[in-house]
């Protein structure tokens, strides 16, 4: 990756290009979270998997992110599972701070090690975004993990919704888990008002970082979507793909088949149409994939195309598996500006507010056409109820 821009200058380039002073502040709020998030796919993902890890990876991993943030322009951070928002400029908490250095027990070597990695994310947090951002920030890359005369107030400040650690309890077999952020921005006439009490389609950027035998940072700033991997050598993120777009025509869905039996009406019949492949109704064949990792399976929509169903659930009491804040929201933003679209089966995502941190939510997204032909079918009267005899009967799903 020696030849790919870093992700500091991408950040720098897209501020550039923005007139307004915010756009560089956006960009040292994102510069954080990618510190954050290359320290945790390097310790957690990417470091050897010791006995009792997993009790503390959720930990280090919550902690890396405050300790980046504690230095960039961001006022509120709701993590995923927590009860209420953190107000960082309050109770930030520093790299050295006793959260960061309890989970570094172990030895000298792994004490080093996990350490050293809490650290380094804070500082570059704050200098991560290397000389690009020397000119806008003022004075030069040792002024901006401080209180130096270079560091000039910020114009805007951003609330982050994020979940440091998600899915990371099939680790041992290699799959990979995700980091997922959205940043809202703060107005500053707001004073007292709830913090993310905003439609989603007010994100002002959104991503993820998918870590696993890679990592890999999928990011978009609102002008598209770009694709950046891990370069281990730099510690940093370099870019691979400019201007990634969901393929449109991919015959290929992703969906838990071992709930078949408790999803809504539509979801069934859209499912079973496919299974009947070319005999069918859509009269062609389709393949099933699915990793069980959300992070993974957002991730091969994106780069090849199809659909992701996370169904609402018919039983009773039965919690939605998707964070409606911290994992749909982050990925419907990212499906619209990679040319996909996204909805909770038959409404757009993104027009959605949360009415609660832990407000739960289906989730639909990939290619446009075909998460507007689900739609369909949840706007079809006929599914209303039970499937039609025709489907009751046909398909690998019998009843």
């Amino acid at each position: 990756m020696a030849d790919k821009m870093d992700l500091a200058g991408y950040l720098a380039a897209q501020a550039r290009d923005c007139e307004a002073a915010s756009a560089t502040d956006l960009a040292r709020a994102i510069a954080a979270i990618a510190a954050a998030a290359g320290a945790i796919a390097e310790r957690v993902a990417l470091g050897p998997l010791a006995p009792g890890d997993r009790a503390t990876h959720g930990a280090f991993a919550a902690a890396c992110l405050r300790a980046a943030l504690a230095q960039a322009p961001v006022r509120h951070l709701s993590l995923a599972g927590a009860e209420s928002v953190e107000t960082l400029g309050a109770c930030a908490i520093k790299p050295d701070a006793p959260e960061v250095s309890a989970l570094t027990a172990g030895g000298p070597d792994r004490e080093d090690r996990q350490g050293e990695q809490a650290r380094s994310a804070g500082a570059r947090g704050g200098d991560g975004l290397s000389e690009a951002f020397a000119e806008d920030l003022g004075g030069d890359a040792s002024d901006r993990t401080g209180e130096g005369p270079g560091m000039r107030a910020p114009a805007a400040m951003f609330d982050v919704a994020a979940d440091p650690l998600h899915g990371d309890y099939p680790l041992d077999a290699a799959i990979p888990f995700g980091v997922f952020f959205s940043l809202y921005p703060v107005d500053p006439r707001s004073c007292g008002a709830a913090p993310f009490n905003l439609p989603l389609s007010k994100q002002c950027a959104a991503g993820y970082v998918l870590c696993g035998p890679h990592a890999a940072l999928m990011l978009s700033v609102g002008k598209g979507v770009a694709l950046f991997g891990w370069d281990r050598a730099r510690r940093s993120f370099r870019l691979a793909q400019p201007q990634l777009e969901i393929a449109p025509n991919a015959d290929a869905f992703a969906i838990d088949a071992s709930n078949h039996r408790h999803w809504p009406a539509p979801i069934r019949v859209f499912i079973e149409d496919c299974l009947e492949g070319a005999e069918g109704p859509r009269g062609r064949n389709f393949t099933m994939r699915w990793v069980g990792s959300l992070a993974a399976e957002a991730h091969r929509i994106l780069r090849r195309g199809g659909v992701y169903l996370a169904p609402a659930d018919d039983r009773e009491g039965a919690a939605l598996s998707l964070n409606l804040l911290h994992h749909a929201g982050p990925l419907a933003y990212l499906a619209e500006q990679a040319g996909g679209s996204a909805t909770d089966g038959a409404r757009r995502l993104l027009d959605a507010t949360p009415a609660r941190l832990d407000q739960r939510s289906a989730l639909i997204f990939g290619a446009r056409e075909k998460v507007a032909r689900i739609a369909k079918y949840h706007l079809d009267a006929r599914f209303g109820g039970e499937s039609p005899p025709l489907f009751g009967d046909r398909g690998l799903y019998r009843r």
